[in-house]
């Protein structure tokens, strides 16, 4: 096995770890066992969660295009950036 296939699938789970990780640890916080059924509010409050991160991503992938288009339209940023 090559070492990019062997990092490959070491990598994978990561984030999913780190997700399932964060999920448990900030939720229950947000969960009362006098409010109805424990379960259905963990499904409800990470539902929740995953539907604001996901329109997020959706914002910044939608403004991405048009906003780098008009930075390298933009004089100013091109004077700016070859300062650098």
């Amino acid at each position: 096995m090559d070492l990019f296939n062997l990092h490959f699938k070491g990598a994978i789970p990561v984030p999913r770890v780190f997700t399932a990780v964060f999920f448990l640890s900030f939720i229950p916080q947000f969960v009362s066992r006098g409010s109805g059924h424990v379960f259905l509010q963990f499904v409800l409050l990470g539902t929740f969660s995953v539907v604001l991160n996901t329109t997020a991503d959706l914002m910044v992938i939608l403004l991405a295009g048009p906003l780098g288009k008009k930075i390298r339209s933009s004089a100013v940023f091109r004077r700016r950036q070859r300062k650098l």
